[in-house]
C-alpha cells in the first residue's frame, strides 16, 4: 500500500482497514482468529511476492535516503505504540485530522520495492485467537446439546441415552467447527 499520498491519520487507518479486510475473505465472520497486533517490521522480500520477516520494531537507518520518516531519529522504537496502533485500527474514526500516526511510519520514496533489493520495512498484521467467539460458539453448542438432551428425555423417558446422544452432538459440533476453521485458513 502506498501511503505517500495519505494527509492524515483516519485516512491512513481506513485504507489499512480496507486493504485488509479483503484478504481474510468472506468468510471471516465464521473464523476464530482475529487482528491482535500491529507491528513495524523490517521484511525481506522473495520472487512471487513472498515475504520473510526478519525483524519487528524496526525502522530505517537514520542515514538511508529511499524512507521517510519524522523525527529522525525516531524519539522511540516502535515510533507508535502497538496499543494505539490496534484501537485507531478497530476505531479510524477516533484519529485525528493531522498526521500525528502517518509521520512516524516509514514511507519508501522513489520506486517500489523489488526483488533485487530485498529487504524492506512495513507494518505486519498478526492474527490470534478470538476468545470472545471462541466462547460463544461453546455456549451455543453447549445450549443446544443440553436442549437436545432434554427433549431426547422428555419425548422418550430416557435421560441416559438423551445426554448419550447430546454428548456425542456436542463432540461432533466441535470437531466440525475445527474442520471449518482448517479450510478456511487454507484457502
Amino acid at each position: 500500500m502506498d501511503v505517500r499520498a495519505l494527509r492524515s491519520d483516519q485516512i491512513l487507518f481506513a485504507e489499512l482497514r480496507s486493504h485488509y479486510c479483503p484478504m481474510r475473505g468472506r468468510w471471516t465472520w465464521l473464523s476464530l482468529k482475529q487482528l491482535t497486533r500491529i507491528q513495524f517490521v523490517q521484511f525481506e522480500l522473495h520472487k512471487n511476492g513472498l515475504v520473510d520477516i526478519r525483524k519487528t520494531n524496526d525502522l530505517p537507518p537514520e542515514n538511508r535516503d529511499d524512507y521517510l520518516y519524522c523525527p529522525i531519529p525516531a524519539e522511540a522504537i516502535p515510533p507508535v505504540g502497538e496499543n494505539i496502533l490496534m484501537h485507531l485500527y478497530d476505531h479510524p474514526e477516533e484519529a485525528d485530522d493531522d498526521a500525528f500516526c502517518l509521520d512516524r511510519v516509514p514511507k519508501k520514496l522513489r520506486e517500489r520495492l523489488t526483488c533485487s533489493q530485498r529487504i524492506g520495512r512495513g507494518v505486519n498484521f498478526s492474527e490470534g485467537l478470538n476468545i470472545k467467539k471462541i466462547c460463544i460458539f461453546g455456549l451455543l453448542g453447549l445450549f443446544l446439546s443440553a436442549a437436545f438432551g432434554m427433549a431426547w428425555s422428555i419425548k422418550r423417558d430416557d435421560v441416559q441415552g438423551g445426554f448419550g446422544v447430546a454428548a456425542f452432538v456436542l463432540a461432533a459440533m466441535t470437531f466440525i467447527t475445527g474442520m471449518l476453521q482448517v479450510t478456511l485458513e487454507t484457502k
